[in-house]
This record gives C-alpha cells, sequence and structure tokens, in this order.
C-alpha cells in the first residue's frame, strides 16, 4: 500500500532530471533543463535563456506523476514569490534513458495518450550528456522523431 501511494506522489520523476533539447515547431533549437528539485530553465536558440524571466519575474518549476499511464509532468508558471500563475497540463515517456517525449494540448485539458488527436503534438528532446553537448542543436539538424 505504501509503495502504491508513493507512485502516486506528487514531483520531480529523477529520470527527467537533466539538460534536454531538440528542434521546435518552427525549426528552431529549444528545451529545457529540469532540475532534480523541480525547477525548470526553458531556452531556445543560442542557449538564450527564457524561463526564468527576471524583466516579467517569472519562473517555472514542473511536478510529475508516475502513477497513472501515461505518466504527467505539469510545467508551472510562477512568479516572483513562488505563486502559481499558469500550469501546463502534458504527458511524458522516456522511450530510452537518453530521449523524453511530451505531449500537450497546449490548454487546461491533459492529453488522454500519445496516439491522441486534436491540437497536441509530440516534442521529442534528447538528454544532453558529456559525449554529446551539440548533437541536437547543429544548423541544418532535423527534429528528432
Amino acid at each position: 500500500m505504501l509503495l502504491a501511494c508513493a507512485a502516486l506522489a506528487a514531483g520531480p520523476d529523477p529520470r527527467v532530471a537533466g539538460r534536454w533539447e531538440g528542434l521546435d515547431s518552427i525549426g528552431r533549437c529549444s528545451g529545457f533543463v529540469f532540475g532534480a528539485d523541480g525547477s525548470v530553465t526553458a531556452f531556445v536558440s543560442r542557449g538564450e535563456v527564457i524561463i526564468p524571466d527576471s524583466r516579467r519575474q517569472q519562473a517555472m518549476r514542473y511536478e510529475t506523476g508516475t502513477g497513472a499511464a501515461p505518466a504527467t509532468i505539469d510545467l508551472i508558471m510562477t512568479d516572483a514569490a513562488g505563486k502559481e500563475e499558469r500550469r501546463l497540463l502534458a504527458i511524458y515517456r522516456l522511450p530510452t534513458p537518453n530521449v523524453l517525449e511530451l505531449r500537450t494540448n497546449y490548454s487546461d485539458e491533459r492529453p488522454a495518450g500519445f496516439e491522441s488527436g486534436g491540437k497536441s503534438r509530440v516534442i521529442a528532446l534528447q538528454r544532453l550528456t558529456r559525449g554529446n553537448q551539440a548533437l541536437v542543436c547543429r544548423v541544418g539538424e532535423r527534429p528528432l522523431k
């Protein structure tokens, strides 16, 4: 019983922690650094950090739920005091330890699965490790499939 409760608890999934990159829908390199503490840094082309945003005093954190199928991830925008402003609901899977797939509807409704249609799309990210620091974001690179 205790094990089942632990699997449903929200918090960061340690398998997600790290730096992940991929190409967005318009071909820009973008990605996330998911901290083991639940913090998030989001960036775009050439490593320009877009979150946390010091001008708007915004930050981001994440929570995962591994007790459901598919696993859930919430990207939570917060103000400078840490108060929640917006929550992006998504699902995720790790087909391999170095590939993270996210799916979101970009709305208040979480996708039911990876095969569901509608406005949602899968974002495939590759984990950056010491051996592949520029693997994903080279000029002319195609999005991960």
